[in-house]
């Protein structure tokens, strides 16, 4: 997401993921509506983003020494912990 984009949603429920945090991903909400962003594999999100939407900022907790996670693998956890959350609405709605 671009800075603008950020903007345009500032007043939506986001979840910045980076490992720069000590909040859980799993010690929030997520309502049908959130918006779950992640930053580039390679060096995460811009830190001007992280300051501006500091308390949107979450993390998926990892063994002591671990660098990072994979993108997709992080993905995979973050969107599993909301749709979780919800009650899996789209199997319940038959939208699979």
């Amino acid at each position: 997401m671009r800075r603008g984009v950020f903007e345009a949603h500032a007043n939506d429920e986001l979840h910045l993921f980076t490992g720069h945090v000590q909040r859980s991903f799993a010690d929030v909400s997520y309502g049908p509506d959130a918006w779950l962003v992640f930053g580039r594999e390679s060096r995460g999100l811009d830190e001007a983003v992280m300051q501006r939407f500091e308390s949107a900022c979450v993390r998926i907790p990892m063994r002591d020494g671990m660098r990072s996670l994979n993108l997709s693998n992080s993905v995979a956890i973050a969107a599993y912990e909301a749709l979780r959350q919800q009650n899996w609405p789209a199997w319940h709605n038959g939208d699979f």
